[in-house]
């Protein structure tokens, strides 16, 4: 496009950061395979993912040829919001995902897609930050999505799969650098049972029900008074979706909305 229109300005790729390596994140869970109860062959797909890091200039993990699109470790090689140390990662300074903001913030037109521009809009609403740099003209490629996609920026949710990976992250804090805090170990795996007690609980994706009759089953009874779910059970909702919708509450002691998916 660029050699068809002769423009000679700077451009960059910008995408989420679920799309760039974590080298931190890497490192810890090569740490983790070494332990006897690791999955068979993960540790050689995360040696291959390590040797491409040591050449690759944006970390894209689409550009590795040794990970599958949908491969399994992505999340686990990837940061959320949630599970970034931001600048107090050891690995602050290679990190991708600040490098490949850097790049957008020098380019005159940045190329991004509809969550990243809808997660950049919400960081700038807070007034801590931003993701890509102010412009003067936006264009929209397939616009009719950004309704429903807004809504998951200008919401609160939490899933499943977020629970299951914090659960994960306190079991590698314990076995890494807390030994001496057993009860960690025993937190985690009440949290990951809990989690997918609820997900089952919810029946098929895509259901919709009343969130009243729903707390009636004995495993919402169970979780209700079980720490450390009991925070997330707090609230009251008049319907859930055990698919991609929140559970959206009035009020709230820890957690401000679930969503199982």
């Amino acid at each position: 496009m660029k050699s068809a229109l002769g423009y000679t300005g700077t451009t960059a790729l910008l995408k989420g950061r679920v799309n760039y390596l974590c080298p931190e994140r890497l490192e810890r869970q090569i740490s983790e395979c070494h332990r006897p109860d690791s999955e068979p062959g993960q540790l050689s797909q995360l040696v291959k993912i390590r040797e491409w890091s040591s050449y690759t200039e944006s970390g894209d993990l689409s550009e590795c040829e040794a990970l599958a699109e949908d491969s399994p470790l992505i999340p686990v090689v990837t940061s959320t919001n949630d599970n970034c140390l931001g600048k107090e990662c050891p690995s602050y300074e290679d990190c991708y995902v600040v490098k490949a903001r850097r790049r957008a913030m020098d380019a005159d037109v940045v190329v991004v897609n509809h969550h990243l521009f809808l997660a950049d809009v919400a960081i700038k609403e807070t007034g801590f930050g931003e993701l890509i740099p102010e412009a003067d003209v936006m264009v929209f490629d397939e616009a009719h999505q950004l309704p429903d996609i807004a809504s998951q920026y200008f919401g609160q949710s939490l899933s499943s799969r977020q629970l299951q990976d914090a659960a994960k992250d306190i079991h590698i804090a314990y076995r890494t650098e807390l030994r001496d805090t057993r009860q960690l170990e025993k937190v985690a795996d009440r949290l990951s049972q809990a989690a997918m007690d609820m997900r089952l609980v919810m029946g098929e994706p895509g259901f919709r029900g009343n969130w009243r009759e729903l707390q009636a089953s004995p495993v919402i009874e169970k979780s209700w008074y079980d720490w450390p779910m009991r925070s997330i059970w707090s609230m009251t909702c008049s319907n859930y979706h055990s698919g991609e919708a929140s559970y959206w509450m009035p009020r709230l002691t820890v957690l401000p909305s679930l969503k199982l998916g």
